[in-house]
């Protein structure tokens, strides 16, 4: 199963929308997670059948600012609001590849650190209540854990970093590393004045050791908006390999290949039966 996360910064624009597609087309995600996409209420289905082959839920912006939507393939997953404010979706996830279910948070980090540190404090008290089940969160935390998450412009040890730290630490938060890059968002300068930092990730918690899963995430190379896509690949790894039929021409040659081949098969069938 693939989940896709981006901070699109404004989803009104034809080609946003466009650009939107075109990462959908090449990604192949099951869900995707949009952050700020500037959409009000009353133009939720404008935005809807711009997407037609998607579900979608919607949580509108406060004017210019703000705005959450979580689109998915309903052939692959099927997924419940559990509940939803200005600043996450909670969501339920059943997945048919995985067959199980797991919760999904999509989250905006909003810049005032108040608002920021009451998010940190729903979400915990969400989490602390429940150890039994998955819980992934993914989305724009707009917040810095260590000085490595953080290149060039002024020192990363504000209040609300901390905040964040703690948060994490806290809730028993395990951040899924990215395979490749390191940042997610520039302010687009060059040279001295440009500035990096790692705003957007993926976190896991709960009870997810019982879950026997492999994950992967990356960072990926898409432009349109100051932050880039993130993407996370979640597979059972307890699923059995399923192994490539290979028929070689020159079998043909051997004039006992027919009952050969008769032997093979009966043994798998019989080895596979008896299991």
């Amino acid at each position: 199963m693939k989940t896709l996360s981006w901070n699109v910064r404004g989803c009104n624009a034809l080609d946003k929308i466009r650009l939107i597609k075109r990462c959908l087309d090449q990604v192949r995600p099951d869900v995707l997670l949009l952050q700020e996409t500037k959409i009000k209420e009353e133009d939720f289905s404008l935005f809807s059948r711009k997407f037609h082959s998607w579900n979608c839920s919607l949580v509108g912006a406060q004017g210019a600012f703000g705005g959450l939507a979580v689109l998915w393939k309903g052939s692959v997953v099927d997924v419940t609001v559990v509940r939803a404010t200005r600043w996450w979706q909670w969501l339920k996830i059943k997945s048919m590849q995985l067959q199980t279910s797991f919760f999904l948070f999509n989250i905006y980090g909003l810049i005032n650190s108040n608002l920021k540190k009451q998010v940190w404090s729903e979400l915990f008290e969400i989490l602390s209540n429940d150890k039994e089940n998955v819980f992934i969160l993914g989305g724009d935390f707009n917040a810095l854990i260590r000085p490595l998450d953080k290149k060039g412009g002024m020192g990363w040890n504000r209040q609300s970093q901390r905040d964040f730290h703690s948060f994490v630490t806290s809730a028993g938060l395990i951040e899924i590393p990215f395979k490749r890059g390191e940042f997610t968002w520039t302010n687009r300068r060059s040279g001295f004045l440009n500035i990096a930092e790692k705003l957007d990730r993926f976190f896991i918690a709960g009870d997810w050791l019982e879950c026997h899963w492999t994950s992967k995430a990356e960072i990926l190379p898409f432009t349109g908006s100051n932050h880039y896509p993130i993407s996370l690949r979640l597979q059972d790894d307890s699923a059995p390999e399923r192994c490539p039929f290979k028929f070689e021409a020159m079998w043909l040659r051997d004039g006992n290949i027919k009952s050969l081949i008769d032997q093979w098969w009966l043994s798998l069938f019989s080895k596979n039966f008896n299991s």
